[in-house]
């Protein structure tokens, strides 16, 4: 196994080199041997220290790929700069069409007289260009995430892939499903086994340690939900909200923010429900940040609430209110909490008739603050938590 390691240590270097040279159909062939090694791994079940290795140098690199807007493959040199090949695309479409879908709008036909191109002839792009398709390595992927029994491989998969799925194109341009990746995911967070299929973990790790690696991928996922069936884009949100018990609560709640923004015609329907499970969420400085932040984004989607009733309504000023306590919170989230509160009251056309519902839970939550409403800041905070000076010329004194 040690020889196969150097020889993938080769190949990864001849493919980062041959991207930029000619024949394009060297990088392409050797791409296609990386990827058939990955599959052999997972169908013999390699396990080996040797074989995690590979798997490791493999991966690292497949998830390094980005493409531009031209659709041209480009990697990471060793310097940190990204460079885009001249010869090798991801995209599964033809080289002539894409160059005729660029064609400049002030183009003219030849003039008359010239020669017809031949079109019998290959074109030079379609010798010169190779197409390096993602989907191959997107389905190994997958097949990390379902039987990858290394952590250390694993837990790399998922803090790179959160960044790769920010190159919409390098997916989208080849047959990728982002669905069966969106099933897969939401599978992980509710595996209760997932621990104990892992080797090689340290100690005192546990499923979360799993959750807390796979929902920012399922928060990146949230931007492809026009490629997401309904189905499935409730199973994402109802597999955030059952993280909300665990220790990866705060990355959920930022993941359930993203889909208020992405998919309002789900969340519409489960948000009734989900705001009355944050209230079971302690007010504690971890989770002050994104909860205010999802509650002062719900606030600007009025057509999201639209159909809250008293319990609701409850619920997001309980949950708001305790973030005002100024000896616990710094100064943008006792200031936060306010105007969020606020900016649903003056929403409310109908605010009256939500007194007498509203008053009892308000007082009750109230009365726990009442010690706190005339307590100074504290000028002593550091200066993480105090607000930045205006950069004006008002605060400049002359020497």
């Amino acid at each position: 196994m040690e020889d196969v390691r150097t020889a993938i240590r080769g190949l990864l270097e001849i493919l980062q080199s041959k991207l930029y040279s000619l024949p394009a159909s060297h990088a392409s062939r050797v791409y296609e041997l990386l990827i058939g090694h990955l599959q052999l791994h997972y169908k013999n079940k390699y396990s080996s220290a040797v074989a995690c290795s590979i798997r490791l140098q493999v991966f690292d690199f497949l998830l390094m790929m980005r493409t531009d807007s031209l659709h041209r493959l480009g990697f990471f040199s060793k310097d940190g700069v990204l460079r885009f090949s001249p010869y090798c695309h991801c995209d599964m479409g033809e080289p002539e069409k894409r160059g005729s879908e660029k064609k400049p709008a002030g183009s003219v036909s030849p003039p008359a007289g010239s020669p017809a191109p031949s079109t019998t002839t290959p074109s030079s792009s379609s010798i010169r260009t190779a197409c390096l398709p993602y989907s191959p390595a997107f389905n190994v992927l997958l097949q990390c995430l379902k039987m990858e029994t290394d952590w250390k491989v694993l837990k790399l998969v998922l803090e790179k892939m959160s960044w790769t799925l920010q190159y919409k194109v390098l997916l989208l341009s080849s047959p990728c499903s982002i669905d069966q990746l969106c099933s897969t995911l939401c599978s992980m967070v509710t595996d209760r086994l997932i621990s104990e299929r892992l080797k090689k973990t340290p100690d005192g790790f546990s499923r979360t340690d799993v959750q807390l690696a796979v929902v920012p991928v399922l928060t990146a996922i949230t931007s492809y939900h026009n490629y997401l069936e309904q189905a499935r884009q409730r199973e994402l949100v109802q597999c955030l909200e059952a993280g909300l018990i665990y220790r990866c609560a705060k990355q959920c709640v930022v993941a359930l923010t993203m889909c208020t923004v992405e998919m309002p015609d789900i969340m519409v329907k489960l948000l009734p429900a989900l705001i009355v499970k944050l209230t079971h969420i302690s007010a504690t400085v971890a989770m002050a940040s994104p909860m205010l932040e999802f509650l002062s984004t719900l606030v600007r989607l009025p057509h999201l609430y639209a159909y809250f009733v008293a319990e609701q309504y409850v619920s997001v000023f309980a949950i708001s209110l305790p973030y005002t306590n100024p000896s616990k919170f710094n100064q943008y989230i006792v200031s936060l909490s306010p105007g969020l509160t606020s900016t649903l009251c003056v929403s409310l056309s109908r605010f009256n008739q939500y007194i007498v519902s509203l008053s009892p839970g308000l007082t009750s939550t109230l009365c726990g603050l009442r010690s706190n409403a005339l307590m100074p800041f504290d000028d002593t905070q550091d200066t993480q938590s105090s607000f930045r000076a205006r950069s004006t010329s008002l605060n400049e004194r002359p020497k």
